[in-house]
């Protein structure tokens, strides 16, 4: 017996090494929008109707968490293994590794939010668009972990769907295409003003990462991806091969980043984004969100409870 359980442990797991991305019972079927994990075992990813789950195994098994709100949350964000937010039609935070999770006292100001990070554990910053109908800009920003929120002044006049910060002073925020309109953002100065940066803005952005100070990526609609060398004072358009929707770009290193998005998409590259490669995901569901805890590791969430794992970088492509 003992030998026939340990012939099948060795098929299941060179079915897994073999595979690019397997697919991970997440138990609903509830969008998830979001993921992040705190270490290499622990992560969260949150989602529709105010869904929480956590992972303790490296996302062998993930469990629901109680968010005790019924709204969409749209992002999440540990400042450490114990403290976390999520934010959407509310702000949580939890400061026991998401036993338990309150919603802030100074929430959302009537805005609905899309995005969260912290550039410390005290100073942290949400940005979403107003539920005013007015299509403006909303920046909130706290410097006591999330015990208030301060609406940041700001002409934004439109939603804003991702936010990343270098420092504590420098930050970039992405969103909406109106008109002839930037659709990307830089504060030096903790988020009192925001100014728009100068190249393509003629697409929707939903992400924007930083792997360093001065080099950075944001993606959106129709298959856009850009690039900046020079912390956003020029951006580069890429060829990313595709004209689907990008939701979420995520870089482990200088040169190696991932890029998902509508029906299944995942793209790679090694080069610091010259070239993308389509890898293989299994499925033709949209996915929202990657997330990599080392060079091989990395997870990926998104339509019907979706979640997807690797653990070989996605899968090989030629330099």
């Amino acid at each position: 017996m003992k030998t026939l359980i340990l012939l099948i442990f060795i098929a299941l797991s060179a079915n897994f090494v073999n595979a690019q991305w397997i697919a991970i019972s997440s138990k609903t079927v509830r969008s998830l929008n979001s993921v992040y994990f705190t270490d290499a075992n622990t992560g969260y990813a949150v989602g529709g109707e105010g869904t929480i789950l956590k992972t303790t195994n490296a996302g062998a098994t993930w469990t629901a968490l109680s968010s005790g709100i019924s709204t969409s949350l749209e992002s999440v964000y540990f400042t450490d293994v114990n403290i976390g937010y999520a934010v959407g039609g509310d702000i949580l935070k939890t400061t026991n590794a998401g036993k338990t999770w309150k919603v802030l006292s100074e929430g959302t100001n009537n805005n609905y939010l899309f995005s969260v990070y912290f550039p410390d554990s005290m100073i942290g910053f949400a940005v979403g668009g107003a539920n005013s109908g007015h299509h403006s800009a909303a920046i909130l920003k706290t410097t006591n972990a999330g015990k208030t929120w301060n609406t940041v002044s700001n002409q934004i006049k439109y939603t804003l769907n991702s936010i990343y910060f270098t420092d504590a002073s420098t930050g970039y925020a992405v969103g909406n295409y109106m008109g002839s309109k930037s659709t990307s953002f830089k504060t030096t100065n903790g988020g009192r003003t925001w100014t728009a940066l100068p190249g393509r803005t003629d697409r929707l952005l939903m992400s924007v990462y930083f792997p360093d100070t001065s080099t950075g990526y944001a993606v959106g609609g129709n298959g856009t991806i850009i690039k900046t060398n020079n912390a956003g004072t020029s951006w580069m358009a890429l060829t990313s091969g595709t004209e689907k929707m990008l939701r979420s770009v995520y870089f482990i290193d200088a040169l190696t980043g991932y890029v998902v998005g509508a029906n299944g998409t995942i793209l790679k590259t090694i080069n610091g984004g010259k070239t993308w490669t389509a890898l293989s995901s299994g499925t033709t569901k949209d996915l929202y969100s990657v997330y990599f805890t080392d060079a091989l590791t990395g997870y990926v969430v998104g339509e019907n409870g979706t979640i997807l794992k690797t653990i070989n970088g996605g899968g090989d492509v030629k330099k």
